[in-house]
């Protein structure tokens, strides 16, 4: 979870680039073809490559206008997500559910719902109580409580706003005790 707040989003361009994560000054990455339009792109460019044929290189300008319509696609994928998330836990305002908390800032946290594997923010900022965060452990803490990276705890489904795409979650308990290990 820590190496993966450092990493950013892949970006399309047409020369090498390096990968901080993996410390290589060259990388490429792709799947099937079949999977994603830029995986089809990248086998097409590695064939060509394979060839000695660069008459199939993207130019800059082609890549700037793929990515920028790859970004609307992702932003209404997010959206229809959003929507989606608030229309189901809008039948669940009150229940407590167990959740994982997956990212953590100073103004709060990012949980997975463990049943649903739905995630939404829980916004510390409303709560009362002052808490300090540390970003090189990734935690935040009051005098009562105390919230780190992969804790398991209890979340209520305080509020939906479908129109707004707004949850509202509320962190009910301490984290949950970790299951015994096996002897």
């Amino acid at each position: 979870s820590m190496a993966n707040r450092l990493l950013t989003r892949a970006e399309l361009n047409t020369e090498p680039g390096v990968h901080m994560g993996m410390g290589l000054e060259c990388y490429s990455n792709c799947t099937s073809p079949l999977r994603k339009f830029t995986d089809f792109l990248t086998h097409r460019q590695v064939k060509a490559a394979l060839h000695g044929d660069n008459t199939q290189q993207l130019q800059s300008a082609q890549l700037d206008a793929l990515s920028t319509q790859l970004a609307r696609i992702r932003e209404a994928s997010q959206e229809a997500e959003q929507w989606l998330t608030c229309e189901f836990l809008s039948a669940h305002v009150g229940t407590e559910v167990e959740a994982v908390i997956s990212h953590i800032t100073s103004s709060g946290f990012t949980v997975r719902l463990l049943d649903w594997g739905i995630v939404a923010p829980v916004d510390l900022r409303r709560d009362g109580e002052k808490f300090s965060f540390d970003r090189w452990t990734a935690t935040l803490a009051s005098p009562t409580r105390r919230f780190q990276l992969e804790q398991k705890l209890r979340v209520r489904i305080e509020r939906v706003d479908v129109g707004k795409r707004e949850t509202v979650l509320v962190a009910v308990c301490q984290p949950l005790p970790e299951p015994a290990s096996p002897a």
